[in-house]
């Protein structure tokens, strides 16, 4: 499976990229919103894991953008907001899922 990973603290990025390499998936690494919505308009990858504080745009407009166009994979954010309004918003547009951070890579 190929994976991006959008994700602007490098060391999180790479330690993400680790595990899913080590797993025996495909990963490339963004670390900017202008770069990942470029990237995610134009590629084919399978999943898309991605954090909402992103310099530039944000993972929420990404993700919207992605809509917009018609692109259905599977997006997980992965974000330090976990408030219930902001797992809401980032469902209601069209995350297939919400994982706070910090977390268990397990």
């Amino acid at each position: 499976m190929r994976i991006v990973v959008v994700e602007d603290d490098i060391s999180v990025a790479k330690g993400i990229g680790y595990y899913l390499q080590d797993a025996g998936h495909t990963v490339d690494l963004l670390h900017e919103g202008a770069e990942a919505d470029a990237f995610l308009a134009h590629d084919d990858a399978d999943i898309v894991v991605m954090d909402i504080n992103l310099p530039g745009i944000d993972g929420i407009a990404i993700l919207r953008r992605m809509r917009d166009r018609g692109d259905t994979r599977p997006v997980l954010l992965l974000t330090a907001r976990s408030d219930t309004g902001d797992k809401v918003a980032g469902l209601d547009a069209g995350a297939d899922d919400y994982l706070s951070k910090p977390f268990e890579m397990d």
